[in-house]
């Protein structure tokens, strides 16, 4: 099984990218998944490609992605969910190293991970998971470490705005 994360992992971005006019000029749009029913809002201009229990959400131009999971899961626990998700994510990102793990608020973790890379870059990944009595979460962002400070805002605010039932 894939994780499915839509990044191309082919290239480091090779220009600087204006990301605080991006994050300040962004127009957003609402999603609803209609099986599980979270909400969220991400920016106009994204790709957006819903599957079973997975939603995509890719900025091709700079490989930046975010993957929403939900699942039914016998797994209630954050930190297992936690451990899962990684282990999925290591099929596409062999190497895939956590730095780092806390409560990102009541009933979630959140998750820094990195993959390195040749050369001076390395793919940075958050995931932020829940695992609830029968369903488990899990939302992903990766991109490449020197976009990652840039990014980090709009990846804060569509966490923020994401609602789960």
């Amino acid at each position: 099984m894939s994780s499915g994360v839509p990044f191309g992992a082919l290239r480091p971005p090779s220009a600087e990218f204006d990301w605080a006019k991006y994050v300040s000029s962004a127009k957003w749009r609402a999603y609803t998944e209609p099986r599980f029913g979270y909400a969220l809002a991400y920016p106009e201009g994204w790709e957006l490609q819903p599957g079973p229990n997975v939603l995509r959400l890719y900025m091709r131009d700079r490989d930046v992605g975010v993957v929403v999971c939900a699942c039914g899961t016998r797994v209630a626990d954050a930190n297992q969910w936690a451990m899962r998700v990684q282990d999925i994510l290591r099929k596409d990102f062999p190497g895939l190293e956590q730095v780092e793990q806390r409560v990102y608020r009541p009933g979630w973790l959140a998750t820094l991970a990195r993959v390195p890379q040749e050369g001076d870059d390395q793919i940075q990944v958050a995931i932020l998971s829940s695992g609830q009595t029968h369903r488990g979460y899990a939302v992903v962002f990766v991109a490449w470490a020197s976009d990652w400070q840039g990014v980090k805002p709009l990846f804060d605010q569509m966490a923020q705005n994401m609602r789960f039932p």
